[in-house]
């Protein structure tokens, strides 16, 4: 199977699907689309993965001829160090260049172009244990506002992979947990989604994020504004269950206390349902009053 994106273009006139490996596989966890599953795979040495990099993922790329030139899509979201060596195979191949893309030639730092400097990263780490310190001191406030200037040093960057990109989805993941405290859910909510932009796998963030989405269901519910529009409220609470379900699925296999996490999942899964009620039971009264 491969990743949505290989399936959503592969009727392009002209697509590849380039694996690092011949062990390499999606990444995606939507790869199933009605009838799409029979995505192409070329091997492409081009893209073999540098010594101690990852290669267990794929890469979709289609062009077409645009005029004198050509426009070209890679449907790869982080733009790994594979992506970048392919795309300058590409643009080589396009213009008959004599362009040098030797892997020292677009190597910025440890084969990464992703990659921060050695200061910056130590410039971040003290920042994430400043605000892991005031965190534990319950002081929230002062420990997001560490978090976030760690993480405008990356600026648009994820870091190089392995202890970098891991530290960025961490802080997001730190900074959710911030504003819940804070009871800023909103800004939690945005907080999760961003850390598992970067982690997809950071099960903390993904429990933050159900925390988020159900304590925004709560306090929507608890206003003293009738629930109109009931279907969004329900849509919400199915969003959060779905991810209570899918992190307990993966609990066994993580780091993370089971029965601590389990706990909090089954008060987080008795919170939505009061909701669910309460919510119904508002809209309920609301349609009452719109029909005498």
């Amino acid at each position: 199977p491969y990743s949505a994106k290989c399936c959503t273009i592969r009727n392009a006139e002209n697509h590849a699907c380039y694996g690092a490996s011949p062990d390499s596989r999606h990444e995606s966890l939507s790869m199933v689309m009605s009838g799409n599953l029979d995505a192409s795979r070329k091997e492409s040495n081009s893209v073999t993965a540098p010594e101690g990099l990852e290669a267990n993922f794929d890469v979709i790329c289609c062009a077409a001829d645009i005029g004198l030139g050509k426009v070209a899509y890679f449907g790869d979201v982080n733009a790994e160090y594979q992506t970048c060596f392919l795309i300058a195979s590409m643009v080589r191949t396009a213009t008959n260049s004599t362009l040098d893309i030797s892997l020292d030639s677009i190597t910025l730092s440890n084969k990464d172009p992703l990659a921060l400097n050695s200061t910056d990263f130590g410039t971040i780490l003290s920042l994430k244990e400043q605000g892991n310190q005031q965190f534990m001191q319950k002081k929230f406030r002062n420990a997001s506002r560490y978090y976030l200037r760690a993480i405008k040093i990356y600026d648009d960057s994820y870091g190089s992979q392995g202890e970098q990109r891991n530290t960025k989805s961490i802080l997001y993941s730190n900074l959710a947990e911030c504003y819940l405290n804070l009871k800023q859910f909103s800004q939690a909510l945005k907080a999760a989604v961003n850390a598992l932009d970067v982690d997809q796998q950071n099960l903390k963030a993904r429990l933050r994020l159900a925390k988020a989405i159900t304590y925004e269901v709560v306090e929507t519910v608890n206003t003293s504004q009738p629930i109109v529009n009931f279907d969004d409220v329900e849509g919400e609470i199915d969003s959060a269950k779905d991810e209570l379900d899918a992190i307990e699925f993966d609990l066994e296999n993580s780091s993370l206390s089971v029965s601590s996490v389990r706990k909090e999942i089954k008060n987080l899964r008795s919170l939505l349902k009061k909701s669910l009620q309460s919510a119904r039971a508002s809209h309920n009264q609301w349609m009452y009053s719109m029909m005498h």
